[in-house]
């Protein structure tokens, strides 16, 4: 993490799933400004529900935007599940 203006950069890389059994999600963030204002990429590689949230199995792009900076104030483990709607401080692109 640093100031560095990296606009022009790629990422290139492969992931693999070796398992049928755990379907736990898997990606990166990034354009990180603090514990509770950045995007993240993730997979999901099983549907699966968690206290009235849903991740559904896939590919999803999410931004954050908490309101203090403060990761452990603004996010819940539900906002960082849910995969298909808009919920709280997570807004699904």
């Amino acid at each position: 993490m640093n100031n560095l203006n990296q606009t022009q950069y790629s990422i290139d890389g492969s992931w693999q799933v070796t398992t049928s059994s755990d379907d736990d999600y898997m990606g990166f963030v990034f354009g990180y400004q603090n514990p509770s204002n950045f995007y993240m990429f993730d997979w999901k590689q099983g549907t699966q529900g968690y206290v009235g949230t849903t991740a559904v199995e896939g590919m999803t792009l999410k931004v954050f935007q908490g309101a203090t900076g403060d990761g452990l104030v603004d996010l819940s483990l539900d906002e960082l599940w849910e995969n298909q709607v808009n919920y709280g401080h997570m807004r699904w692109l």
